[in-house]
């Protein structure tokens, strides 16, 4: 194994990028196993804050 190098868990979070109807743009995380909570898409925006975002408000993630 190279040195500075480990293998480790993978992220329990996975990095997004949600574009939204409106042409707006949130980055952030989701948890892969339960990111979709009552017709909403739950997110860790970059400030660390939970957003919640309605489905039909977004294009593609």
């Amino acid at each position: 194994m190279a040195a500075g190098f480990t293998t480790g868990m993978p992220s329990t979070h996975k990095k997004v990028v949600v574009r939204k109807m409106d042409r707006d743009s949130v980055n952030g995380y989701v948890a892969p196993a339960h990111f979709i909570h009552e017709g909403k898409l739950e997110l860790l925006n970059t400030a660390g804050n939970v957003v919640a975002i309605d489905l039909r408000d977004i294009k593609v993630v």
